[in-house]
């Protein structure tokens, strides 16, 4: 059954009052140690993660270049390998795509990728085509989705390699475009490294303060809502069809390289980090990042607070509704984009999971927490 999340907010309203009330009781009583998290929050998780993407996307680079030395089925399954891992790791970064960081990250992914560009560039291709040329071009022109377009079609192999001899400069794009990712990748972590943007500072400020805190607090919480509500909608949702009667599998997000599925799972893992540590109680596998087990995160403040559901701890339901989506998506067939044809029950099924995960999140623990949100998101080029 669909909720309505917008009558579950104004049901809840009344309780949002005092559970604000308990909130401030509770926070003079003993005080939480923000700082603490925040820090857990920024040192231990979002750099890491930030270096990962620049470690997968320097291997993606790398097997790009063996490509052209010598093309192949195993270099290019080497390659499309890379690909996907570089593409799983920036699910998670991209969760913290700040209102800074909107321009940079659509230099690493903004989809779809404009394949009638990319086509006339390969079709007379300019006097150098490189990572400068790039650089300049739109952001649907490079990044993950370009690169994804340029080594996934065609999916067959030896068909993708009889084209790529027909056609030099579709492998010096692709070898461009990885170079061009790695710069781009690599200038996204120095933003947040005190030797570079800093941005760390600014995501840290007011340490030990609770209107600090609850700023930070605030911005990365509307971010998980962003995502995971563009998750439900456009990632699941549409190609199930939105309502309508049949299946729009066009509508997967990465259809060349029937990856969608990972990448779906991939962002519920990053979501599911914001809150509890990786292996933790709350079952979750392990990171992309290396993260000690005991390292603070959202669940900890949640219990903390002594938030209530229905008669139960807060954190039990979040970690009985995580654990109710990773299995139901696990539950989905690969590709996606043949699920939702052949098997919609089950992509139904973790339509649904997620979606009762959003409105537990969106509406009920925002509400008892106070968060505010805004999804000031704008889009950027």
């Amino acid at each position: 059954m669909k909720l309505d999340v917008r009558a579950r907010a104004e049901s809840t309203a009344l309780g949002a009052v005092l559970a604000f009330v308990s909130f401030a009781l509770v926070s003079c009583r003993a005080p939480y140690p923000h700082d603490e998290l925040l820090d857990a929050w920024a040192r231990d998780l979002i750099v890491p993660l930030h270096e990962t993407l620049v470690r997968e996307c320097e291997s993606l680079e790398r097997s790009l270049d063996a490509l052209v030395t010598e093309a192949s089925p195993e270099t290019l399954e080497a390659a499309r390998s890379a690909w996907r891992l570089s593409a799983v790791v920036w699910q998670e970064v991209a969760l913290y795509r700040f209102d800074r960081m909107i321009l940079s990250h659509n230099q690493i992914s903004k989809r779809p990728a404009d394949s009638e560009f990319i086509e006339r560039t390969i079709a007379e291709p300019p006097a150098v085509l490189d990572a400068d040329f790039v650089a300049r071009v739109g952001s649907l022109s490079k990044g993950l989705s370009a690169i994804e377009y340029l080594l996934f079609e065609p999916a067959e192999p030896d068909a993708w390699l009889e084209q790529a001899r027909e056609e030099p400069a579709r492998m010096a794009y692709a070898v461009a475009a990885g170079a061009h990712l790695v710069s781009s990748a690599e200038q996204v972590l120095d933003r947040w490294l005190p030797e570079g943007g800093n941005y760390l500072e600014t995501f840290l400020r007011g340490d030990g303060e609770t209107e600090g805190f609850r700023r930070s607090l605030g911005k990365l919480y509307n971010r998980v809502v962003a995502v995971l509500e563009e998750t439900v909608r456009e990632h699941l949702g549409k190609p199930l069809g939105g309502g309508a009667q049949e299946a729009l599998p066009e509508f997967v997000e990465a259809p060349a390289s029937a990856s969608s599925l990972a990448l779906v799972k991939s962002r519920l893992a990053g979501i599911e980090r914001v809150f509890f540590s990786p292996n933790a109680e709350s079952g979750e596998g392990e990171s992309a990042s290396s993260v000690a087990s005991d390292s603070p995160r959202l669940a900890n403040y949640v219990e903390h607070l002594g938030l209530d559901w229905n008669g139960q701890p807060f954190v039990e339901e979040l970690r009985l509704r995580f654990a109710s989506a990773r299995g139901a998506l696990d539950a989905v067939p690969e590709p996606l984009a043949r699920a939702v044809v052949e098997h919609p029950a089950e992509v139904e099924q973790a339509y649904d999971e997620l979606r009762e995960l959003l409105v537990l999140i969106k509406v009920d623990l925002a509400n008892q927490l106070g968060v505010t949100l805004t999804f000031n998101d704008n889009d950027g080029d």
